[in-house]
């Protein structure tokens, strides 16, 4: 079911980094990123930022609450970007393969 079917309106692409990147900082993150409801999708990137998430909320002030417990309260995020996804055109393709 999509998220738009369930409430959840909008998505977001939030490409994050921590303020101090460490083993323990990175761990607890991945763990917040595994268990947090409103991320879809987690990637631990090679970049300029460490990590990129894909996030839906239902409105703005909800991103907003979400972005201030989660990202500021919880993770100490040193720099975050948001992308607000505005359709989506291709979800999951089949997987190609060589043969």
């Amino acid at each position: 079911m999509s998220p738009g079917a369930l409430g959840q309106a909008i998505q977001m692409i939030v490409p994050v980094s921590l303020a101090r990147e460490n083993w323990s900082t990175s761990r607890r993150l991945k763990r917040g990123i595994r268990e947090g409801p409103r991320i879809l999708h987690g990637f631990f990137i090679i970049g300029e930022m460490g990590f990129l998430l894909l996030i839906t909320v239902r409105n703005m002030a909800d991103y907003e609450q979400f972005k201030r417990e989660f990202f500021y309260d919880q993770h100490g995020i040193q720099t975050l970007k948001t992308f607000v996804v505005m359709d989506e055109i291709k979800r999951y393709g089949p997987v190609p393969v060589d043969l």
